[in-house]
């Protein structure tokens, strides 16, 4: 996640993490973050990067068990 104000880490294994500062954010910054996230484009691509790693995890996954399942929660 690029282009946000929230300190991103990367681990060996590709998975992100994040840390949270101590304070909440302002919400106009918070706001004004979030419309730089999106019109830059970084959403987009953190958004279709998390869905092929979905996408490759549900693939890699079916194979691996006798009767795989989608269960969709809607609330």
């Amino acid at each position: 996640m690029t282009g946000t104000n929230v300190p991103v880490s990367a681990r060996a294994d590709g998975s992100l993490f994040l840390t949270s500062p101590s304070q909440p954010a302002n919400v106009g910054d918070a706001m004004l973050a979030a419309a730089n996230y999106h019109d830059s484009g970084d959403y987009d691509r953190d958004l279709a990067a998390v869905a092929k790693q979905a996408g490759d995890w549900v693939v890699k996954r079916a194979t691996e068990v006798p009767r795989p399942a989608l269960v969709l929660d809607i609330d």
